[in-house]
């Protein structure tokens, strides 16, 4: 008998059991009022990290009422594959709470992939709850585009992306970090193929990356398909960083891998090997106690030197692609009277020139004293580097009383700066030094405050002319001609704050292009 209740009671569970999977947005018993959701795709495209929210508005009705906040409960999740697995730590990963209104109007900040979007509704009288669900695939701004570093209108860092279709995404750290990174802006820098240790599945993984430093001895590197900061002083190196130590910049140098120069000296990180094996991407001790500065020239003729600057020691100098460090002389071994213990000089700026496969760094130095100033430029070959020649600048010209200034990457020997609201170029190709005006069409009533070039390999070649305007700033990018602009700008953007560099990141760069001496993008500028 009892055999027999047990079977009945098991087969009227399995009947309510599969009514209950079966049926999962509508149900109406004369006890419960069905739910309906209209207006729900069957899939979703999101580009996260841009000023474009994802917005969703459908038609929800319990019985024959609208939906609303005073007789249903809404919620939008996110769900990826990660989601329900422990982490290292022993966390469950939970779903992505997006929403909790009827609507939704999600700013998209999650990484790139592919998520299943749910919605739930609950009938609050009731308690019944229904769902829908769609895929929804995240692209991210952040993996091909010009990158702006800024100053913000309170003194911080932040930067934009501006996509090579006009779309600009602004304050990025904002948005992906909560806060602008303290302190005004010093240097950014492409850092392709760096490896890390991914925190949520442990293990190495190699990415693009973006590293940003600042005045305030802060700086991060961010992996380019979420904005994600996988280095800080915390874990660049085997053991922490010291909190005194000023970071001036990285710099992606063939051979040497990832260089950073810091006030603690030079360190170095290696990239994935030929054969693609991977690592830590930690940065070792320091290999040279040259400490550089902010300004520093990836020289690609001699493999993957580096022309730099060291503010300690108020000097030039050259690093091999092995990271040997030698004053910068010229080739019969003199001249380093001209370019070591400069105490009374400092550097105003520096750059670098491939044109015809012919590398030629540039760095403008001036002496406080009095004023004058310096052009010196550089030869090298495999594991060659040397002073080429230093030029006293003519007071008269442009270059001379400049404070802005970029060097031309491949097209033309020129040596951009801008007085008085117009934009020179030195020309550095000849004997004597020459100089052009070169036509730039700005707003009315905007005053330059930018100035730099950016390429990539064949595909363009612009002069990016920065305004200001309060505290918004205006880009224009000039397709070039040899060094001067063809026409107008051919691509503008507007934001706010004040823009310290802009930086290319192509995410089909292969490093190995450069060990041929081809001049893919321009890393100094």
């Amino acid at each position: 008998m009892k055999n027999k209740i047990y079977y009945l009671l098991t087969i009227l569970a399995c009947v309510f059991l599969s009514g209950c999977f079966n049926d999962d947005s509508s149900l109406s018993d004369g006890s419960v009022k069905d739910i309906t959701v209209d207006g729900f795709a069957q899939s979703y495209v999101a580009t996260a990290y841009t000023d474009k929210p994802l917005k969703i508005s459908p038609s929800v009705k319990i019985g024959s009422e609208e939906a609303n906040a005073d007789n249903a409960v809404f919620q939008w999740y996110l769900i990826n594959d990660k989601t329900g697995k422990v982490t290292s730590k022993g966390d469950t990963i939970q779903p992505i709470v997006i929403g909790h209104d009827k609507d939704l109007d999600f700013d998209v900040a999650v990484a790139p992939g592919k998520y299943q979007l749910r919605y739930e509704v609950t009938d609050k009288q009731s308690g019944y709850t229904v769902f829908k669900y769609a895929p929804l695939y995240v692209q991210t701004v952040f993996s091909q585009g010009f990158y702006i570093l800024k100053q913000t209108p309170d003194g911080n860092t932040d930067v934009d992306v501006l996509n090579e279709d006009g779309t600009l995404s602004q304050n990025i750290l904002q948005k992906t970090s909560g806060s602008p990174m303290a302190g005004k802006p010093l240097n950014l820098a492409a850092l392709y193929n760096s490896c890390y240790i991914n925190e949520e599945t442990n293990e190495m993984e190699a990415v693009d990356a973006i590293s940003i430093t600042t005045e305030a001895n802060n700086f991060g590197i961010y992996r380019a398909t979420d904005f994600k900061r996988i280095f800080d002083k915390s874990n660049l190196s085997f053991e922490p960083l010291n909190d005194t130590e000023k970071p001036y910049g990285f710099l992606y140098a063939s051979v040497l891998g990832h260089v950073y120069f810091s006030t603690g000296g030079a360190r170095s990180a290696s990239g994935p090997s030929y054969d693609g094996s991977l690592n830590s991407g930690k940065y070792g001790m320091p290999f040279s106690n040259i400490q550089g500065s902010q300004y520093f020239c990836h020289d690609i003729p001699s493999s993957g030197g580096i022309f730099l600057w060291d503010n300690a020691t108020h000097g030039l100098y050259a690093m091999n692609y092995i990271g040997d460090v030698s004053p910068l002389q010229y080739d019969d071994l003199t001249g380093s009277d001209i370019t070591q213990n400069l105490t009374d000089y400092d550097c105003l700026t520096c750059g670098y020139n491939l044109m015809n496969r012919v590398g030629t760094a540039v760095f403008v130095l001036e002496d406080k004293k009095n004023g004058d100033r310096y052009l010196y430029q550089t030869k090298s070959d495999f594991d060659q580097m040397y002073l080429k020649r230093r030029d006293k600048i003519p007071a008269d010209f442009h270059l001379a009383k400049s404070s802005l200034f970029s060097v031309n990457a491949s097209s033309a020997k020129y040596i951009y700066c801008v007085d008085n609201n117009k934009v020179y170029a030195t020309i550095f190709s000849n004997d004597n030094l020459s100089e052009v005006k070169i036509p730039v069409k700005i707003g009315a009533g905007e005053t330059i405050a930018y100035i730099g070039n950016q390429f990539y390999y064949n595909e363009f070649n612009y002069l990016v002319v920065g305004t200001q305007k309060g505290d918004h700033y205006k880009l224009y990018f000039f397709k070039l001609v040899g060094g001067a602009p063809d026409g107008d700008a051919v691509l503008t953007a507007e934001g706010t704050g004040s823009v310290a560099s802009v930086k290319f990141l192509h995410n089909g760069f292969d490093s190995r292009m450069w060990d041929f001496s081809i001049a893919m993008y321009n890393a100094n500028n």
